[in-house]
């Protein structure tokens, strides 16, 4: 057995996966409970926009870009080039890798 089946297999895997399902019914649950009182009128519409981004899954994958120079800021919509498409996938790897580390 290797690390992540004996991990699969414990204890503390079933105490992870059961806080995550208590944390997603919590949050239907305010969800729910939000969209009811606007409904109500006791609480504003503007709210229900804040309340859905909030409790929105996010999945997919994650496109990691370096902090726009004034340069960049520049040339945003020009076509991108070999140049900036190698300065940002270098950069970009460095910032996921180096900031684990701080």
């Amino acid at each position: 057995m290797n690390r992540s089946e004996i991990y699969r297999h414990s204890k503390i895997h079933y105490i992870f996966k059961f806080l995550e399902l208590l944390k997603d019914m919590v949050a239907s649950e305010l969800q729910h409970r939000t969209k009811q009182f606007i409904r109500l009128g006791i609480l504003p519409k503007a709210l229900s926009r804040y309340s859905t981004i909030m409790t929105q899954q996010y999945s997919g994958h994650v496109t990691i870009w370096p902090a726009p120079t004034l340069t960049d800021l520049i040339h945003i919509l020009d076509h991108p080039n070999t140049k900036s498409l190698t300065r940002g996938g270098i950069l970009g790897a460095r910032g996921a890798y180096y900031s684990n580390l701080f």
